[in-house]
């Protein structure tokens, strides 16, 4: 079964990364991009041949909203260890893998990770992920 890509139209001069590299990749505008993938906060574009990452604040680069983030609410040092974990957990479901559509916690990018405490007064505690 084929999956259908929306062909947009580059409608300004932007910046993007080629996947997976991370380098700089200009597209011009008037140039056409299929969108791969439109999870999380970016987009994932095939331009002429190559995967292209385009942050969501360019959206409007190829005609499209800027995605929102997601929020996180906490009760700052009163809130738990495991309520941290949990909130850390929501935030890596909503980080998605440019090349495929799967989150990054689905694909075990990020298969452990822990909260340490912090010297800092103004960071008490601090997750650490290992991929």
């Amino acid at each position: 079964m084929a999956r259908s890509r929306e062909s947009v139209l580059i409608r300004r001069d932007v910046v993007g990364e080629l996947v997976p590299y991370g380098t700089p990749y200009e597209l011009q505008e008037g140039q056409w991009a299929e969108i791969t993938q439109a999870l999380g906060t970016s987009f994932t574009l095939l331009v002429e041949g190559r995967l292209v990452h385009l942050g969501g604040a360019d959206a409007d680069a190829i005609g499209k909203d800027t995605p929102e983030a997601m929020t996180v609410e906490h009760d700052g040092d009163e809130t738990t260890d495991e309520e941290i974990k949990r909130l850390i957990d929501e935030q890596l479901h909503t980080c998605y893998d440019p090349e495929i559509p799967v989150n990054i916690r689905s694909t075990s990018s990020t298969w452990g990770w822990s909260i340490n405490a912090s010297s800092n007064p103004m960071s008490r505690r601090r997750a650490s992920c290992a991929s």
